[in-house]
């Protein structure tokens, strides 16, 4: 028996940044993080993939410490995941795959993020870009100019207080 792919059907793919989506608050002049416990990880991270709908493919990348923060919550909901080291490494990471994917057949990327970074997946020819972000203050602008749609785990955005803030702050 042969397993053929129709590449004529739309294919989705879910990336999730772990350091991302399980900081809850951040020291920017230190550079500390303080991570989501267990119930809270479990909670962001279920919202999110309700949030983002069906995939073809999912993955969930992190750090050291977002990892441990979220690993748990990964088994509950049967989301593929891995454990990434240094600084910015989940987004060179998952925005690898993300390249890759594309020129693989897939045409549809949501990203759980709210880090600027994922901007450039905007510009891929025949990718369509949407974003799952944790909260609207802690959304890069470049990234919601960027993307087709912008939901946020945290709930609509309120007024028109502020439009993102990048890492201008705690968050």
């Amino acid at each position: 028996m042969t397993l053929t792919l129709n590449t004529a059907l739309p294919r989705r793919a879910v990336l999730i940044d772990l350091d991302n989506l399980l900081t809850i608050d951040r020291d920017t002049d230190r550079d500390v993080h303080f991570w989501a416990d267990q119930t809270q990880a479990l909670d962001r991270l279920s919202r999110a993939v309700e949030l983002a709908g069906h995939a073809d493919f999912t993955l969930a990348v992190g750090g050291r410490w977002s990892w441990l923060a979220g690993w748990a919550a990964l088994q509950a909901l049967d989301v593929p995941g891995r454990m990434c080291a240094g600084k910015d490494s989940a987004e060179d990471e998952l925005l690898e795959q993300a390249r890759h994917l594309a020129q693989h057949g897939f045409d549809a990327v949501t990203v759980v993020s709210g880090d600027g970074a994922f901007a450039e997946l905007a510009e891929t020819d025949g990718l369509r870009l949407t974003v799952v972000a944790p909260t609207w203050a802690c959304t890069s602008r470049r990234l919601v100019s960027a993307a087709g749609s912008v939901q946020t785990v945290s709930g609509p955005r309120p007024g028109r207080t502020r439009r993102g803030g990048g890492r201008r702050g705690r968050c």
